[in-house]
């Protein structure tokens, strides 16, 4: 197998807004905390050749990737499905991909994105070389929190009050996966690392890769050759937070590297299979609001933004989505923010047009006993652990926020429970309702599948 790893900076030039963070209010930026990057490892075997492309960003959406596909088009001859784009889902870089009011899409620096990752792939192709393989685990529990807490009361809350009954909380990501590449010679190329929580630790008005980007800068600093982070299913997972600035991101980065800085490599391996699939897989829509309801609920919330009051039902819904407990009072200047994101999502419900069905962006890359999934959404630990238990004769790499990104894919248990995942944020996606519950069940089956044909 040979292998070829690129980096190019992709921090932005201008003043833009960032990507992730609603209580932004979409103000353009006042700095930058760190650089961001695009990160591209290129590996080919028996003259079948895949590209995956890690980005410092929240997501990329379809438009946004077509950019860059095209840009890529005319550089290289590697075929599209076996590119892949993955995002370290960093709350903290401008915007690719359509979340309303929580950062605008500049299409300066959607190209600008383009040619960084023109430059980094063929940097990859270029330094590629002969290349063995370790791989190596290291089980850390207590770094992170899962952030669904089911109430008795039958709420689904991010930040539990002290009085709070919570019935029910799901798991966390407490094993760390490595894959390193080196050269004929023993020299490392590169490493990989896969995790899974949110990168939302720095919620400031200022560029930064959060700790993903920290975290591979110190194990850089201290094993002397790059990595790249592959982020996992970390939809529901969040490390510990309070304050949520700079400060706070960089004692999480550095208290995980304490932890995992001494990496527990196996053996070099030459690879002996090498696998690239792309199973279909399409969702549907669960509820689409009618035009009616739709109407309806736009003056509540025209309301709400234009005066900062308006019908109950309304308000308790926005304290909802602001995680505000019952019988608080939510900020009025985010109150009337978020009211006014729905009256967007609205407008931009009435001029979209969407099809019956979406395609899930999903990938399988395997090389020996080692299998990438690579899912193109915001998914659970829990489908994690599904997909890991099905495929108990390979060591599973599973990272989701591929591209294009389709927002949230959600167990069928938590499409029942509610909460911020499935009952709202799909609207700041831009879709008309959460995905089917028995959406994580055809994307688990078809990898299931896929898994079969391989162990033939």
């Amino acid at each position: 197998m040979r292998i070829g790893y690129g980096i190019t900076e992709i921090t932005p030039r201008g003043k833009l807004t960032l990507a992730g963070f609603a209580s932004r209010l979409n103000q353009p930026m006042k700095g930058v905390f760190d650089s961001i990057f695009v990160k591209s490892l290129f590996a080919e075997q028996g003259g079948q050749p895949i590209l995956v492309m890690d980005y410092d960003l929240l997501g990329i959406g379809a438009e946004q990737l077509e950019c860059i596909q095209k840009r890529l088009d005319k550089e290289i001859n590697t075929p599209r499905k076996n590119r892949i784009f993955i995002c370290t889902h960093t709350h903290s870089a401008p915007a690719a991909i359509t979340t309303i009011g929580c950062g605008i899409i500049s299409d300066d620096y959607v190209k600008f994105l383009a040619d960084c990752t023109a430059e980094s792939v063929l940097m990859a192709i270029s330094n590629a070389s002969e290349a063995r393989y370790q791989y190596g685990e290291l089980n850390v529990p207590g770094l992170s929190r899962n952030r669904r807490n089911l109430l008795s009361d039958g709420r689904v809350v991010m930040v539990p009050a002290p009085s709070d009954n919570i019935i029910k909380a799901g798991p966390v990501c407490d094993t760390f996966k490595f894959v390193r590449f080196v050269d004929i010679n023993g020299n490392p190329i590169v490493g990989l690392i896969n995790w899974a929580a949110h990168a939302c630790v720095n919620a400031e008005h200022y560029v930064s890769a959060d700790y993903p980007g920290e975290l591979c800068s110190l194990l850089e600093e201290q094993h002397g050759f790059p990595f790249m982070f592959i982020q996992g299913g970390a939809g529901n997972i969040n490390l510990f937070f309070h304050l949520m600035n700079r400060e706070e991101m960089l004692k999480n980065a550095n208290r995980i590297f304490e932890q995992i800085k001494v990496i527990p490599y196996g053996e070099q391996n030459e690879v002996r299979r090498f696998i690239l699939s792309s199973p279909e897989v399409r969702l549907d829509f669960k509820n689409i609001t009618n035009e009616k309801e739709l109407k309806c609920f736009k003056n509540g919330m025209v309301e709400i933004a234009e005066t900062g009051n308006g019908k109950e039902t309304f308000i308790k819904e926005l304290a909802n989505i602001l995680n505000v407990p019952p019988g608080k009072t939510p900020d009025n200047k985010m109150l009337r923010y978020i009211a006014r994101t729905q009256v967007d999502w609205c407008d931009y419900l009435a001029t979209a047009r969407f099809k019956k069905n979406i395609k899930v962006p999903l990938s399988l890359w395997a090389f020996d006993d080692i299998l990438f999934c690579f899912i193109g959404g915001e998914i659970f630990y829990e489908t994690v652990m599904r997909i890991e238990k099905s495929a108990t004769l390979l060591e599973v790499v599973t990272a989701g926020y591929a591209s294009p990104q389709l927002g949230y894919i959600l167990p069928e248990e938590a499409v029942a429970e509610g909460g911020y995942e499935a009952a709202f944020a799909y609207r700041f996606y831009g879709y008309p309702s959460v995905f089917e519950g028995s959406s994580e069940d055809r994307i688990v089956e078809a990898i299931c599948k896929e898994i079969n044909k391989m162990n033939k």
